[in-house]
């Protein structure tokens, strides 16, 4: 399903006796026979047949899901039963005589009532005429949301065929999963509408809507070389529309086709709806919202998203909703894909798929941890989140990063045996990684463990290049960081692009590092200027990256990146490409008494991959909101404490570079000349003074000290002393009582501290050394 709007979910306790049922009996069929008469009071009347097999000996207790109030009446086998009991939303059967593995039974419930809503997105909607379901809940327990409708075991894993037969008032029609088999006129005022569904599903796949439709109709012609009706359900008004709404359906349905495989069900349906939160991918039978009726193509990505899942979701499903990055990351990954076949990029643009791909990856670094309240792995999502941006948006750079892990000939492979393998069956991560292990060759563990079992992100960097003993050969020195990870990444492959001074350059692929360092050997064929890691962008890491293809003048920005830059003078031009790294910077390597601390989240690199010509400045972002990066930076300060640092790279300290400062105390911008390089926030104090430690009205003694240091004040105006260490990091604050003050230094190690005395005219520091 695809909806508009990610919210932090509160959810109901668990379903009673949960996921384990699946593991004592199976529903093979539901035979679904209900009567939509009652809009006036939205309700339902009916029963519904379950087949259903055993698989375990000696059962004798069957707990099913109906969240509608009132059960009539149940029989077993054709014999009228007394002895359940039904809290909603369990359905308790005894069945007096247990049966054993294999052994099948016969259940029908007879039952009556409003069908039930999640409170926030699914379950059953009645208004205008039209009554139809949306089988994923966001907030019950579990997910599926079968049991709003029908009784029912609303588990991912259990998959089942369907037949219906659902009574309308003759001027209405029910549309539901599979094939219109028949149609029967009951009396001179209803029809019972006969479908057949017989690809087994979830029960939250399964579907019905009634309403006054029409039906658009198409075919499409399958790689598998079956005609696959496709039918489009509108209201009457609606029907001019439908060819304009859904323009690149077919077009859609062959680039899925290529991609995954034949397409496996019976019909292509969607179903026009009532419904403004989003779409549901119920299979054959999409219910997608009268609003993307428009007559454009505006809502393209929607309809392409629930026609993915007739592949991922609907043919092969995730195990359980912590992995629903199985069904929700590939769907919103496809519609990069359709996008990438639909409109293709033309020579010298990104096209729309790399477009989209780097506004995805900006946004998950930028904004899923925040709306998911924390960095989860793909594989371990909290049910809260089921429906959040880890699963959806994250999920889908996964599927991205696979993919070119893999390259596209076995990618696309794997996906189609995938697809043919676990046909109408589950999957969970570990399966997919086994599966993908067993058909590449390679121990896909060591990936999953850094892609799909943590959460957080990788970041790979060049911290040197230095020449080897032949000519043409050099040694990169590669530095992984963690950005919210656990573990670094083990035996991955990644790409160098190594740059000329003159902008030729080299791509080196399948490069393999692990850990924290790792030094590689390559052979470029000239003496390269700088290497960027990733250049095209195969995978998620931890870095904001744009490339500026400056041709005039004017300010040009990229606002994830928290920069821009400003170009004025005649023939202006250039290619500039800067990186916004989410990881740590390098402390200093020399102390330095200016500098109280640095920033602990983020850097720039900027890197010129043309000559530049004109006057080019750049502005660097400062962020001091509730969850700016560099709310830590700024504790305590002010903006006007902030200065910008530069160094060529890793092999260089940090050194302070003039820079104008412009903006309030929650954002604003640091301006500096042009110039390749590394640059990051840091704070230090423009009223600094550093003073002797023996002057006349401050003694600092004993400097060198062991444990105990002693501060005497005679006739300054001082309100507070702060011991910190070389990175500015507060270590402890005393208030000044008295004219002397002892500080405890036992517990700290060898090395530069200073003091910082604070008063409301100036702030002073004094070096100390602890021996």
């Amino acid at each position: 399903m695809k909806q508009f709007l990610f919210v932090s979910l509160l959810l109901m306790p668990f379903c009673l006796l949960g996921q384990e049922r699946t593991d004592t009996l199976h529903v093979v069929h539901y035979d679904i026979n209900l009567s939509f008469l009652d809009f006036e009071h939205s309700q339902i009347q009916g029963y519904t047949d379950l087949q259903i097999v055993s698989k375990v000996n000696n059962l004798s207790l069957i707990y099913l899901d109906l969240a509608i109030e009132n059960v009539d009446s149940l029989m077993v086998n054709n014999v009228k039963h007394q002895q359940y009991v039904h809290q909603n939303p369990l359905l308790t059967i005894n069945l007096l005589s247990p049966i054993s593995t294999s052994d099948t039974v016969l259940l029908r419930v007879y039952y009556h009532g409003k069908p039930s809503q999640d409170s926030y997105f699914g379950g059953f909607y009645f208004g205008g005429g039209y009554a139809y379901n949306i089988g994923a809940a966001f907030n019950d327990l579990p997910h599926n949301f079968g049991r709003a409708w029908f009784p029912c075991l609303d588990f991912f894993t259990d998959k089942s065929t369907y037949n219906f037969n659902i009574r309308t008032d003759k001027t209405k029609r029910a549309i539901c999963n599979g094939l219109l088999i028949d149609s029967v006129l009951v009396d001179t005022s209803t029809i019972i509408w006969k479908w057949q569904l017989q690809s087994p599903i979830p029960t939250y796949l399964a579907s019905v809507a009634v309403g006054e439709y029409d039906c658009y109709r198409d075919t499409f012609h399958s790689i598998s070389e079956r005609v696959i009706p496709i039918e489009i359900y509108l209201r009457p008004s609606q029907m001019p529309l439908a060819p304009s709404s859904f323009p690149n359906l077919k077009p859609a349905l062959r680039a899925f086709e290529q991609a995954y495989g034949a397409y496996r069900h019976e019909r292509i349906g969607y179903v026009s709806v009532d419904f403004y939160s989003g779409a549901m991918e119920h299979s054959t039978n999409i219910a997608y919202p009268n609003f993307a009726i428009d007559g454009t193509n505006n809502y393209e990505n929607l309809y392409i998203h629930e026609l993915s899942h007739e592949w991922f979701g609907n043919n092969v499903t995730c195990s359980n909703a912590e992995e629903m990055w199985i069904n929700e990351g590939f769907a919103s990954y496809s519609e990069l894909l359709a996008f990438n076949i639909l409109y293709p990029a033309t020579q010298g643009t990104d096209g729309i798929y790399q477009e989209k791909y780097r506004a995805l990856h900006h946004k998950v670094l930028k904004n899923t941890h925040l709306a998911d309240k924390g960095y989860h792995a793909l594989s371990q999502v909290p049910q809260n989140y089921t429906y959040g941006s880890t699963s959806y948006d994250k999920g889908s750079l996964a599927v991205h990063d696979l993919r070119h892990f893999l390259e596209d000939s076995l990618f696309f492979s794997a996906m189609n045996l995938l697809q043919e393998n676990y046909q109408f069956s589950n999957i969970s991560t570990d399966t997919l990684v086994t599966f993908l292990s067993n058909f590449t060759g390679f121990d896909f563990s060591g990936y999953a463990d850094a892609y799909f079992w943590q959460g957080g992100f990788l970041h790979f960097s060049v911290d040197s290049i230095c020449r080897g003993l032949q000519n043409n050969d050099y040694q990169v020195y590669i530095r992984q960081r963690l950005h919210h990870a656990n573990q670094y990444g083990e035996h991955l492959p990644i790409d160098i692009t190594f740059f000329a001074a003159d902008g030729r350059n080299k791509t080196e692929k399948n490069l393999i590092v692990s850990g924290e360092k790792t030094i590689l050997s390559v052979n470029i064929p000239f003496e390269p200027a700088f290497a960027i890691v990733d250049f095209e962008e195969k995978m998620s890491d931890a870095i904001i990256d744009t490339n500026f293809k400056i041709t005039q003048s004017g300010q040009f920005s990229c606002s994830d990146a928290h920069f821009s830059l400003l170009c004025s003078g005649e023939n202006v031009s250039g290619l500039l490409r800067v990186e916004h790294n989410l990881v740590k910077p390098d402390d200093l390597k020399t102390p330095n008494s200016l500098i109280y601390r640095i920033s602990d989240t983020h850097y720039w690199r900027v890197e010129f991959l043309e000559p530049s010509n004109g006057n080019i400045q750049m502005k660097f972002r400062y962020d001091n909101t509730s969850n700016g990066l560099d709310v830590n930076l700024l504790s305590g300060y002010t903006q006007k404490d902030l200065v910008l640092l530069y160094r060529r790279d890793a092999s260089h300290d940090w050194e302070r570079v003039t820079a104008t400062q412009s903006g309030v105390s929650v954002a604003g911008n640091l301006t500096t000349n042009a110039k390749a390089g590394e640059f990051c926030l840091a704070v230090a104090n423009p009223k600094l003074s550093i003073i002797d430690g023996n002057a006349s009205s401050v003694k600092v003694y004993p400097n060198p000290t062991g444990d105990l240091l002693f501060v005497t004040i005679n006739g300054k105006n001082c309100k507070q002393i702060y011991l910190t260490d070389i990175n500015g990091k507060t270590l402890c604050r005393k208030k000044v009582e008295s004219e002397q003050i002892q500080i405890n230094m036992s517990g700290y190690a060898a090395g530069t501290y200073y003091l910082r005395l604070e008063s409301d005219t100036k702030n002073e520091t004094i070096l100390l050394i602890k021996k």
